[in-house]
């Protein structure tokens, strides 16, 4: 009976641990691969003669990306209020993806002929691209929002721009799909 106590107590304190930052930063490293594989795959599409293997590749990146976006906000909201350093190095680190992603949504902009192309061909592209844009753009939201509020007075600004940044390419790359 003791054993079982034990082990319930260590259960309901696992349960409720705080992430730490260091899990954050983790989580933030994995969305900056998934950003680059999404990137990498949007820009291998050709407008020109487009393969519906190429999309589905986009599609499976999205939803990848997608996971990783939903687990950093878990932990951010898992998360005590951040540190000044903690924080710093959360926000350098997504400072640094941030272009990545704006440049990334400008190109699946600019690839819209090549999805056009392929939803004509096989039909429920261009709605699986917007699907993926608005579900994309819900997760950065969430995740910003969930850093924006652990993260220290002398950094929201700095967070609120790079948020609003980023939420203002996502709001033209789905108005291109809508």
């Amino acid at each position: 009976m003791v054993q079982i106590k034990s082990s319930l107590v260590f259960l309901f304190y696992a349960a409720f641990t705080l992430a730490t930052p260091a899990q954050i930063e983790s989580d933030i490293a994995v969305i900056s691969t998934d950003v680059n594989n999404l990137s990498n795959g949007i820009s291998s599409i050709s407008n020109s003669s487009p393969s519906l293997l190429g999309a589905l590749t986009v599609h499976s990146d999205a939803v990848t990306l997608a996971n990783a976006l939903t687990s950093a906000t878990t932990a951010a909201t898992s998360n005590g209020a951040l540190d000044v350093a903690d924080g710093t190095t959360i926000l350098d680190d997504l400072s640094t993806i941030s272009p990545v992603i704006q440049d990334t949504l400008t190109d699946i902009v600019t690839k819209k002929p090549a999805f056009t192309t392929l939803n004509g061909e096989v039909g429920g592209i261009l709605a699986l691209v917007l699907q993926d844009l608005e579900n994309l753009n819900g997760n950065t939201t969430a995740l910003a929002n969930a850093l924006i509020g652990i993260a220290p007075a002398s950094l929201i600004s700095n967070a609120t721009t790079l948020k609003n940044n980023i939420l203002s390419a996502f709001s033209t790359a789905i108005a291109a799909y809508s």
